[in-house]
């Protein structure tokens, strides 16, 4: 779900897939709450190297007036699906994310941001143009995890979100929270019950929230 800030409507948006000689077609249905009695259809073909591979590995997740679908090409990329939910246009935007990278995608305010691991260094890059797919690089940062949690040093950091006017990366190791302060470069452990492991809320409005 996605809320139009022209309108203030809000969204719902999901991909159904096709395959027809090579070539996928993605069927996004559009319902607008409180308005259509039924879905809309919008196909989009999408030519792919490798049809085999799971054709939409991470999605849908809801950014600003954005909804996004990440897509499988092949073995070595991955790119983005935008669909902008004011005018219900649909974009490719390629990611800085391999497909094997160690890495996710995360909200900063109205902004999608992915971070991305590379020797030993975490990325931050923010999508900044979704009509020319350019992204900036925002943070540069390592995270050291605390020794007395016992932690092996290759384990997986699970990006949850991104708090305190963008300031204030959430964490997920196994079953531990922190908290990565981007402006000091500090980690600290919180508590668990503040965060769900399979839903996480994308609060909309004051009284309208979605998982």
């Amino acid at each position: 779900m996605a809320r139009v800030p022209r309108t203030g409507k809000c969204k719902l948006a999901c991909v159904g897939l096709d395959y027809d000689n090579g070539v996928n077609v993605f069927k996004f249905f559009v319902h607008t709450v409180g308005v259509d009695k039924s879905w809309r259809v919008i196909e989009y073909s999408l030519k792919r190297e490798c049809p085999t591979l799971p054709a939409v590995k991470v999605g849908p997740f809801s950014v600003g007036k954005f909804i996004f679908w990440t897509e499988t090409p092949n073995l070595t990329t991955m790119r983005l699906i935008a669909m902008v939910m004011d005018n219900e246009s649909i974009h490719l935007v390629r990611s800085p994310l391999g497909h094997h990278n160690r890495s996710g995608y995360i909200s900063m305010g109205n902004d999608l941001s992915c971070v991305r691991y590379e020797n030993s260094m975490h990325y931050m890059h923010i999508l900044t143009d979704v009509n020319s797919g350019t992204w900036v690089l925002s943070h540069k940062f390592a995270i050291t995890l605390p020794p007395e949690f016992g932690f092996p040093s290759c384990i997986c950091m699970r990006f949850i979100c991104c708090l305190g006017n963008s300031q204030e990366l959430i964490l997920r190791v196994e079953e531990r929270y922190f908290a990565f302060s981007l402006k000091t470069q500090q980690l600290r452990c919180i508590d668990n019950y503040f965060f769900g492991w399979s839903s996480f809320a994308v609060v909309h409005t004051n009284n309208l929230v979605s998982w």
